[in-house]
């Protein structure tokens, strides 16, 4: 009978901080719009022959920002999406990468110590950061941190499972 490999999940970072960084570029992209709004339609007396012309600019400027609006959370989802951390039994993979990808192996054995820090937010959502030290024969050091991941004193007890 094969030895069949256990399921691993993805752990990416929490959809709460995706959210929240999509809400904080849609309000980014609304600002500088009502900015230049205001500027150029409200701030200044404007013959009424170039408000035709004003209007058309208007236009062409809503259009940017949703194609820009589209192309930056297409981005920030991407992003979220393509970089995970996988927990084995013996290791810790790290997958980044939209357009091309890299992957880290960190081995259990390496790990010297973990530490979870959550934030006040952190602990109203249930997300925080997971750092965790390695070292190596040769005197070799790493700090791996998985970033406001879903859950961490789930992980953490998971890869304490795992160290020891």
């Amino acid at each position: 009978m094969a030895k069949q490999t256990p399921e691993v999940e993805p752990i990416r970072e929490s959809p709460f901080i995706l959210g929240f960084k999509i809400i904080l570029l849609l309000a980014l992209f609304e600002l500088a719009y009502l900015v230049v709004y205001y500027f150029l339609n409200v701030q200044f007396e404007i013959p009424y022959s170039v408000h035709h012309h004003l209007s058309v600019g208007f236009l062409v400027l809503a259009s940017a920002k949703i194609f820009l609006e589209m192309y930056f959370i297409l981005l920030l989802v991407l992003s979220w999406a393509n970089n995970v951390y996988y927990l084995t039994d013996k290791h810790i993979i790290k997958r980044t990468g939209v357009l091309s990808s890299k992957e880290k192996v960190y081995d259990f054995d390496l790990i010297r110590s973990i530490t979870v820090h959550q934030s006040f937010f952190g602990k109203l959502f249930n997300f925080g950061t997971i750092m965790l030290s390695t070292s190596a024969s040769g005197g070799y050091q790493a700090e791996i941190t998985l970033d406001n991941i879903p859950d961490p004193q789930k992980y953490e007890q998971r890869i304490k499972e795992c160290c020891s």
